[in-house]
């Protein structure tokens, strides 16, 4: 806290593979209630046609034969292709591997990534999340900035942890 009574501070550093690898599986858990759950209504649907026998039995098989399968489609998901496509965006796209510098207060986050400066508000924002190793901040609902917690020191973690719950509970009281 300065001598104003706000908090913030920034932070430069730069991403690396290992960063990214943890925003993709950050952003693959935030949607993946939704993709699992279409997934097993979509297979609970066909199972349900294509099993014989009466509509209880044929619900109740669909549903015994879909949660297994579901499950290890999103593990084959998971494990198998998410650190192949982390790499590979890693790799191919420059902006990952920019010096980048991030900032904060109570009035909002900025970001500068080269000469691109993006500021909001913490109402802006369309969500932030922490998880153990990142925060992650979406402009948009596809757009993300990510922070790596590994260039910030204890204190910036709990001010930013901080600022992250408060904007949550502003979501939830404006929105």
């Amino acid at each position: 806290m300065d001598e104003t009574g706000e908090t913030g501070g920034s932070v430069d550093y730069q991403l690396t593979e290992a960063d990214v690898l943890a925003a993709s599986r950050a952003v693959f858990l935030r949607g993946l209630r939704r993709s699992i759950s279409g997934t097993h209504m979509a297979g609970s649907a066909i199972t349900y046609f294509v099993i014989p026998g009466d509509p209880l039995t044929r619900a109740l098989l669909s549903q015994v034969v879909m949660v297994p399968v579901t499950a290890i489609l999103h593990f084959a998901g998971w494990h198998l292709q998410l650190p192949a496509n982390a790499r590979r965006q890693f790799a191919r796209n420059p902006q990952f591997q920019a010096p980048r510098r991030l900032s904060w207060s109570d009035a909002g986050i900025a970001w500068r990534e080269g000469r691109k400066e993006t500021k909001r508000g913490w109402q802006q924002l369309h969500d932030a999340r922490e998880s153990r190793d990142l925060f992650v901040f979406y402009d948009t609902p596809q757009l993300a900035e990510i922070l790596p917690k590994r260039v910030l020191t204890k204190a910036q973690i709990m001010d930013l942890s901080s600022h992250v719950a408060r904007r949550k509970v502003l979501a939830r009281t404006t929105g």
